[in-house]
């Protein structure tokens, strides 16, 4: 995949004591790109080919990420926690072989990247 990305996001700080914070932060960013996929499907090591096929296209793939967490802060050093999740729409496209159709017959299918988890982030300030 080569592709040049559109983003725009927000952070929100809340000072809760001295020191410590509750963060959030929200994004969305718009993917534009050239996807290059190649499925090579063989039998007998390699001896019958059953699937050669190589699939390009361009596809605009959007993205939705937000974040919730506490950081504690002092003037050079902060050290961030929290949960991060992020949602690649159509960002798995392949080309399937259906099993109740003909033969040479094949379909696109779609499918959402989510990628989601904890961080930990440390950060010196200056």
């Amino acid at each position: 995949m080569d592709a040049f990305v559109l983003r725009l996001g927000m952070e929100a700080t809340w000072h809760v004591r001295p020191c410590w914070n509750v963060v959030g932060r929200l994004a969305a960013s718009g993917l534009y790109g050239s996807f290059a996929g190649h499925r090579l499907e063989t039998n007998r090591a390699g001896a019958d080919t059953i699937v050669d096929l190589v699939d390009n296209y361009d596809q605009a793939v959007p993205v939705v990420e937000a974040a919730m967490g506490v950081s504690w802060r002092n003037d050079w050093l902060e050290f961030a926690a929290g949960y991060e999740i992020a949602d690649w729409i159509n960002l798995a496209n392949e080309s399937a072989f259906p099993d109740n159709e003909h033969e040479g017959v094949y379909i696109s299918s779609a499918s959402d990247c989510l990628l989601d988890g904890f961080f930990i982030r440390g950060a010196a300030l200056f």
